[in-house]
């Protein structure tokens, strides 16, 4: 999966101009690294976070949530590279592929953010794909109330509530820890995405989910329309 995901990332215009791509890894395994280290479009950063082995045994959401986690503190307040950064931390996960243009709609989408959702608006994300069947506008935005997880965008500003808030005490994953953040109160509750999505997961083997596993969950990761290069926006 991250191979296929490097390979995309590879492809996206303006990947080698971000300030840095930070891969993050719960373990040395030689596989994942040497894909990692084949990154040569983008400056590279490869940091390591091992889990509790008893808590990713027994709650291996919790464990993938302490490591989400972990990679914000270490991203805003840490690395070199983005410990003075104030814009957009784009986030992806290891079986997210991604279109040539990801980097442009997410550009687009938080322009619009901060122009039009200034206060109301926590997250931009490339997932939604809201244009339907019988409706052939790729180019418009929408908005979520939800919390949409997928091949989201946050900042500093995000990070500081989160750190600020109950998120570490909320008894689920992460992304339902922001939901619950969302819906408290404690942090904007509105998201923009675009007509037509950007990203594709490609996995189908993880802490939520399996090829064996529940059809429903299964039916999430086939993300109805995944635009190709030139559509929407």
């Amino acid at each position: 999966y991250f191979a296929q995901a490097v390979a995309a990332l590879r492809k996206v215009r303006g990947v080698d101009k971000v300030a840095v791509l930070v891969v993050s890894m719960d373990a040395a395994d030689a596989d994942i690294l040497q894909v990692a280290m084949s990154v040569d479009f983008a400056p590279l950063r490869v940091v390591f976070h091992p889990p509790r082995a008893d808590l990713l045994r027994m709650e291996p959401v919790l464990a993938i949530k302490q490591h989400w986690m972990w990679l914000q503190t270490t991203v805003w307040e840490q690395l070199p590279e983005t410990r003075s950064w104030r814009g957009a931390l784009a986030l992806l996960e290891e079986d997210h592929v991604v279109t040539p243009d990801y980097l442009e709609v997410v550009q687009v989408l938080w322009d619009m953010k901060t122009r039009t959702c200034a206060g109301h608006c926590w997250a931009v994300f490339v997932r939604y794909g809201c244009m339907d069947k019988d409706d052939g506008d790729a180019s418009k935005v929408c908005k979520s109330n939800a919390v949409v997880n997928t091949g989201i965008a946050i900042d500093r500003d995000i990070y500081s509530r989160i750190q600020a808030s109950d998120f570490a005490h909320f008894p689920d994953g992460w992304d339902w820890s922001l939901f619950h953040l969302a819906q408290t109160g404690q942090m904007p509750d509105g998201q923009l995405g675009p007509a037509v999505s950007r990203v594709s997961n490609v996995g189908t083997d993880g802490a939520t989910v399996n090829h064996q596993g529940d059809a429903f969950l299964l039916a999430q990761l086939a993300y109805s329309q995944v635009g190709e290069t030139g559509q929407g926006l």
